[in-house]
Protein backbone atom coordinates (compact mmCIF):
# COMPACT_ATOMS: atom_id res chain seq x y z
CA UNK A 1 0.00 0.00 0.00
CA UNK A 2 3.09 2.76 0.61
CA UNK A 3 4.43 1.76 -2.56
CA UNK A 4 1.00 2.22 -4.50
CA UNK A 5 0.80 5.45 -2.33
CA UNK A 6 4.39 6.82 -3.49
CA UNK A 7 4.02 6.15 -7.01
CA UNK A 8 0.43 8.19 -6.39
CA UNK A 9 2.31 11.03 -5.43
CA UNK A 10 5.35 10.94 -7.91
CA UNK A 11 2.66 11.33 -11.03
CA UNK A 12 0.19 13.57 -8.61
CA UNK A 13 1.39 16.63 -10.79
CA UNK A 14 0.80 14.69 -14.30
CA UNK A 15 -2.67 13.25 -13.33
CA UNK A 16 -3.69 16.25 -12.07
CA UNK A 17 -2.16 18.76 -14.28
CA UNK A 18 -3.55 17.32 -17.67
CA UNK A 19 -7.13 15.54 -16.44
CA UNK A 20 -7.94 18.46 -13.95
CA UNK A 21 -6.41 21.40 -15.94
CA UNK A 22 -4.53 22.78 -12.84
CA UNK A 23 -2.53 26.05 -13.60
CA UNK A 24 1.35 26.24 -13.01
CA UNK A 25 0.02 28.23 -9.62
CA UNK A 26 -1.91 25.68 -8.35
CA UNK A 27 0.68 23.20 -8.65
CA UNK A 28 3.35 25.64 -7.33
CA UNK A 29 0.79 25.81 -3.52
CA UNK A 30 -0.19 22.15 -3.78
CA UNK A 31 3.34 21.47 -4.00
CA UNK A 32 4.38 23.77 -1.20
CA UNK A 33 1.53 22.14 1.24
CA UNK A 34 2.39 18.72 0.25
CA UNK A 35 6.30 18.85 1.18
CA UNK A 36 5.37 19.83 4.97
CA UNK A 37 4.22 16.47 5.78
CA UNK A 38 6.05 13.56 5.65
CA UNK A 39 3.16 11.04 5.96
CA UNK A 40 1.27 9.54 3.20
CA UNK A 41 -1.78 10.32 4.83
CA UNK A 42 -0.61 13.86 6.24
CA UNK A 43 -0.36 14.88 2.69
CA UNK A 44 -3.41 14.13 1.74
CA UNK A 45 -5.12 15.85 4.59
CA UNK A 46 -2.88 18.97 3.56
CA UNK A 47 -3.58 19.02 0.29
CA UNK A 48 -7.57 18.36 1.16
CA UNK A 49 -7.39 21.38 2.86
CA UNK A 50 -5.53 23.31 0.85
CA UNK A 51 -6.53 22.38 -2.56
CA UNK A 52 -9.70 25.08 -1.85
CA UNK A 53 -6.83 27.32 -3.33
CA UNK A 54 -6.95 25.82 -6.74
CA UNK A 55 -9.59 25.41 -9.50
CA UNK A 56 -10.74 22.31 -8.22
CA UNK A 57 -11.44 23.53 -4.83
CA UNK A 58 -15.00 21.30 -4.60
CA UNK A 59 -13.65 18.54 -4.86
CA UNK A 60 -11.95 17.74 -1.95
CA UNK A 61 -12.69 20.96 0.61
CA UNK A 62 -14.92 23.70 1.47
CA UNK A 63 -14.37 26.14 3.51
CA UNK A 64 -17.65 28.31 5.43
CA UNK A 65 -18.22 30.97 8.07
CA UNK A 66 -21.81 31.18 9.85
CA UNK A 67 -23.30 34.01 12.08
CA UNK A 68 -25.73 32.81 14.77
CA UNK A 69 -28.45 32.77 13.10
CA UNK A 70 -27.54 30.41 10.92
CA UNK A 71 -26.28 27.88 13.07
CA UNK A 72 -29.33 26.12 14.52
CA UNK A 73 -30.60 24.15 11.37
CA UNK A 74 -26.66 23.45 10.47
CA UNK A 75 -25.41 21.89 13.61
CA UNK A 76 -28.50 19.32 13.86
CA UNK A 77 -27.39 18.66 10.50
CA UNK A 78 -24.02 17.56 11.71
CA UNK A 79 -25.45 15.65 14.84
CA UNK A 80 -28.05 13.83 12.46
CA UNK A 81 -30.66 14.81 14.71
CA UNK A 82 -34.70 14.05 13.80
CA UNK A 83 -37.67 16.41 13.62
CA UNK A 84 -41.03 16.19 14.84
CA UNK A 85 -42.13 13.10 12.77
CA UNK A 86 -39.16 11.05 12.89
CA UNK A 87 -37.26 12.62 10.16
CA UNK A 88 -33.69 13.35 10.17
CA UNK A 89 -32.98 16.99 9.53
CA UNK A 90 -31.01 17.98 6.57
CA UNK A 91 -29.00 20.88 5.59
CA UNK A 92 -29.71 21.49 1.89
CA UNK A 93 -30.26 18.81 -0.21
CA UNK A 94 -28.44 15.69 0.89
CA UNK A 95 -28.82 12.30 0.25
CA UNK A 96 -29.04 10.88 3.15
CA UNK A 97 -28.60 7.19 3.81
CA UNK A 98 -29.81 6.51 7.43
CA UNK A 99 -29.86 3.23 7.99
CA UNK A 100 -26.21 4.04 7.86
CA UNK A 101 -26.38 7.07 9.86
CA UNK A 102 -25.55 4.95 13.44
CA UNK A 103 -21.94 4.49 12.14
CA UNK A 104 -21.18 8.32 11.88
CA UNK A 105 -19.10 9.85 14.51
CA UNK A 106 -17.67 12.90 16.23
CA UNK A 107 -13.73 13.59 16.81
CA UNK A 108 -14.32 16.71 18.90
CA UNK A 109 -14.09 17.28 22.74
CA UNK A 110 -16.97 15.12 24.29
CA UNK A 111 -18.65 18.04 26.45
CA UNK A 112 -21.48 18.09 29.12
CA UNK A 113 -23.25 20.92 26.63
CA UNK A 114 -24.72 20.93 22.95
CA UNK A 115 -22.96 22.52 20.44
CA UNK A 116 -24.75 25.96 20.38
CA UNK A 117 -24.18 26.08 24.14
CA UNK A 118 -20.55 25.62 23.76
CA UNK A 119 -20.43 28.28 21.38
CA UNK A 120 -22.08 30.95 23.70
CA UNK A 121 -20.07 30.29 26.32
CA UNK A 122 -16.65 30.10 24.55
CA UNK A 123 -17.94 33.70 22.46
CA UNK A 124 -18.52 34.73 26.20
CA UNK A 125 -15.33 34.30 27.12
CA UNK A 126 -13.60 36.17 24.74
CA UNK A 127 -14.31 39.40 23.13
CA UNK A 128 -17.08 39.15 20.86
CA UNK A 129 -19.01 42.17 18.86
CA UNK A 130 -22.51 42.07 19.64
CA UNK A 131 -23.25 42.17 16.00
CA UNK A 132 -25.78 39.86 13.77
CA UNK A 133 -23.36 39.99 11.10
CA UNK A 134 -20.21 38.58 13.12
CA UNK A 135 -19.49 34.80 11.87
CA UNK A 136 -18.84 32.94 15.31
CA UNK A 137 -18.46 29.75 13.85
CA UNK A 138 -16.05 28.55 11.24
CA UNK A 139 -16.22 25.12 9.20
CA UNK A 140 -13.93 22.88 7.23
CA UNK A 141 -15.89 20.60 5.01
CA UNK A 142 -12.85 17.89 4.35
CA UNK A 143 -14.00 15.00 1.86
CA UNK A 144 -11.60 11.39 1.84
CA UNK A 145 -9.74 11.46 -1.63
CA UNK A 146 -11.18 8.81 -3.87
CA UNK A 147 -7.52 7.51 -4.66
CA UNK A 148 -7.54 6.54 -0.68
CA UNK A 149 -8.92 3.24 0.35
CA UNK A 150 -12.33 3.51 2.77
CA UNK A 151 -10.62 1.17 5.54
CA UNK A 152 -8.18 4.38 5.98
CA UNK A 153 -11.27 6.76 6.34
CA UNK A 154 -10.42 6.80 10.03
CA UNK A 155 -6.90 7.83 9.87
CA UNK A 156 -7.12 10.31 7.43
CA UNK A 157 -9.65 12.24 9.33
CA UNK A 158 -7.84 11.86 12.77
CA UNK A 159 -4.70 13.19 10.96
CA UNK A 160 -6.72 15.75 9.71
CA UNK A 161 -8.46 16.81 12.85
CA UNK A 162 -5.35 16.79 14.82
CA UNK A 163 -3.98 19.70 12.37
CA UNK A 164 -6.91 21.71 11.87
CA UNK A 165 -7.55 21.82 15.64
CA UNK A 166 -4.03 22.26 16.65
CA UNK A 167 -3.95 25.37 13.58
CA UNK A 168 -6.70 27.23 14.91
CA UNK A 169 -6.19 27.29 18.74
CA UNK A 170 -6.62 23.66 20.11
CA UNK A 171 -9.74 21.76 21.65
CA UNK A 172 -11.15 24.95 23.50
CA UNK A 173 -11.97 25.99 20.22
CA UNK A 174 -13.33 23.07 18.04
CA UNK A 175 -17.32 22.72 18.30
CA UNK A 176 -17.41 19.76 16.86
CA UNK A 177 -15.91 17.30 14.26
CA UNK A 178 -18.56 14.84 12.86
CA UNK A 179 -17.62 12.70 10.58
CA UNK A 180 -20.68 11.37 8.25
CA UNK A 181 -19.99 7.73 6.70
CA UNK A 182 -24.15 8.17 5.31
CA UNK A 183 -23.65 10.13 2.37
CA UNK A 184 -22.07 9.73 -1.40
CA UNK A 185 -18.50 10.15 0.18
CA UNK A 186 -17.30 9.68 3.77
CA UNK A 187 -16.20 13.54 4.90
CA UNK A 188 -15.52 15.37 7.87
CA UNK A 189 -17.66 18.59 9.28
CA UNK A 190 -14.38 20.63 11.43
CA UNK A 191 -16.61 23.50 13.06
CA UNK A 192 -14.54 26.22 15.31
CA UNK A 193 -15.23 29.18 17.01
CA UNK A 194 -12.49 31.67 15.24
CA UNK A 195 -11.10 33.25 18.56
CA UNK A 196 -7.43 35.09 17.42
CA UNK A 197 -5.35 37.08 19.07
CA UNK A 198 -6.31 40.95 18.68
CA UNK A 199 -2.80 42.22 18.20
CA UNK A 200 -3.26 45.73 19.16
CA UNK A 201 -4.96 45.08 22.30
CA UNK A 202 -3.29 41.96 23.06
CA UNK A 203 -6.88 40.03 24.42
CA UNK A 204 -8.68 37.24 22.58
CA UNK A 205 -11.59 38.00 20.04
CA UNK A 206 -13.61 36.37 17.55
CA UNK A 207 -12.44 37.53 14.10
CA UNK A 208 -13.55 34.50 11.10
CA UNK A 209 -11.79 37.22 9.04
CA UNK A 210 -8.26 37.02 10.56
CA UNK A 211 -8.93 33.14 11.53
CA UNK A 212 -8.48 32.19 8.29
CA UNK A 213 -7.77 34.02 4.86
CA UNK A 214 -6.23 32.72 1.69
CA UNK A 215 -2.50 33.56 2.60
CA UNK A 216 -3.42 31.34 5.82
CA UNK A 217 -3.54 28.30 3.73
CA UNK A 218 0.24 28.82 2.47
CA UNK A 219 1.49 29.10 5.57
CA UNK A 220 0.62 25.96 7.43
CA UNK A 221 2.49 24.41 9.84
CA UNK A 222 2.89 21.39 11.51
Amino acid sequence: MKKVLFLFFLTFDFIFANSLGLSKTDLIVLNKIKSLADEPIMKYSLMAIAIKETSVGKNMANFQKYPKSSLGHLLKHYERSVDENGQHIRYGNQDIKTDLSSQNYNLGPDRDMDQLEFIKKRTSEVSCLNRKDVNVMCSWVVTLPKELPLDQEREFFEKTYDFLQKRYGGEENVISSYVHLDENRPHMHFSFVPVVQDKKKGHLKVSAKEAVNRIDLQKFHL
